[in-house]
Parts: C-alpha cells; sequence; structure tokens
C-alpha cells in the first residue's frame, strides 16, 4: 500500500500523519519547536491517535483544538487521543 504522508502546520508547529485511504485509526505526531508552546517548555515529539468516526458515531468526543480543525478540513469527524495529559499547541 502507497502512503502519502500530509502535513498541517503553522510557522513554528508541524503536524504529521500517513493517508492510506480511509482508515478507522492511524497514528498521529506533533511537534512544536516554539520552547514556550510546550509543557515545561521542553520541545518534544507528541504521539496520538486519530480516529476517524461515521458522522453517527456517538463515540467519545475530543476537545476542539486547532490540530484538531486541521484534520478536520479531510476528516470532518475524526477525534484525537493523545499519549499525554495535554492537547498539542499549534502556536
Amino acid at each position: 500500500t502507497l502512503f502519502n504522508n500530509i502535513a498541517c502546520f503553522s510557522p513554528s508547529s508541524l503536524l504529521v500523519f500517513q493517508d492510506s485511504g480511509i482508515p478507522d485509526s492511524f497514528p498521529v505526531y506533533h511537534y512544536n519547536g516554539l520552547k514556550q508552546s510546550n509543557h515545561k517548555e521542553r520541545v518534544e515529539y507528541v504521539e496520538g491517535t486519530a480516529l476517524v468516526l461515521g458522522f453517527e458515531d456517538p463515540m467519545v468526543r475530543t476537545d476542539d483544538t486547532p490540530v484538531k480543525r486541521c484534520l478536520q478540513t479531510k476528516w470532518p469527524y475524526i477525534e484525537l487521543l493523545w499519549t499525554t495529559d495535554r492537547s498539542p499547541s499549534l502556536n
């Protein structure tokens, strides 16, 4: 299967994920190079899982963040589950 890398970014932030058609879920990785935008001013990658839902799925709903809104341009019914307690920042 061919994978396309898709990225959403601002001048200081990058979100990369792989697109292989219409998966139920896929890994997402976020990097923000501005230390003041990171927890404890420590720059690091944040890993998460994106869940692509059908419009009628009443599953878990996550917060409405700029990262999520960026991914919703391709998948309107997407939820993000991050491995950290905090959602990553795009600014």
